[in-house]
């Protein structure tokens, strides 16, 4: 009984130190919707999105995709994160439909370590014609206050496939349809105190 409880104890202090602050868009007010970009025949979709740094260090435990106001998510999307600096692809996932009206539907991926004051893109694809639609030019919006927008992003040209949107547009205050869960970074104290739960586990287990 005194093994198990100190195990939970330092389940409990990790989890504390790693909570969830929530999502990194967290609202917005007008903007117009858009089902992609280019809005022409595509082959591949158009990747759009924002870009974005954060003042601490912290993880992306979730990537997200809105449910528009048409209706929900209609459609699986990928949701992609790249660092700016280099195009070099830090996480992704398949956000399947489900998320209903005004609401982001959210998939778990291995934490993604965001480092202060480096730019970072996140985009979904996005379909000429499609059953989904994400937001440009909202009037005002809401962010995670260690997250900073940067500016809108959207790629280059059409047919440009899965690759990191180039394009910035400073003056836009978002293009939102992908979106992320932020958390803090488990501090050092907190892997120093599961190092001796595991310790003593194991000696314990040796003991037996």
């Amino acid at each position: 009984m005194i093994m198990k409880s100190r195990v939970c104890l330092v389940a409990i202090l990790v989890a504390g130190n790693a909570a969830a602050f929530g999502p990194a868009v967290i609202s917005w007010t007008g903007g117009s919707q858009f089902s992609s970009f280019y809005g022409s025949l595509q082959a591949t979709p158009d990747m759009v999105g924002f870009r974005f740094n954060v003042s601490t260090d912290l993880l992306v435990t979730e990537l997200g995709f809105w449910g528009d106001t048409s209706g929900g998510q209609q459609a699986s999307h990928e949701v992609m994160l790249w660092r700016q600096s280099d195009a070099f692809l830090m996480g992704q996932a398949t956000v399947a439909p489900g998320a209903p009206v005004d609401t982001f539907g959210y998939t778990a991926v291995s934490p993604i370590l965001l480092t202060a004051g480096v730019d970072y893109v996140v985009a979904a694809d996005y379909w000429t014609g499609g059953p989904d639609a994400y937001v440009s030019g909202p009037t005002s919006a809401t962010y995670d206050p260690l997250m900073t927008h940067v500016g809108a992003s959207h790629p280059a040209a059409i047919n440009m496939g899965y690759v990191m949107p180039t394009t910035l547009t400073t003056s836009n205050r978002g293009r939102f349809g992908p979106n992320m869960t932020l958390a803090a970074v488990p501090e050092p104290a907190s892997f120093a105190v599961l190092g001796l739960g595991a310790a003593a586990l194991l000696r314990r287990r040796r003991q037996r």
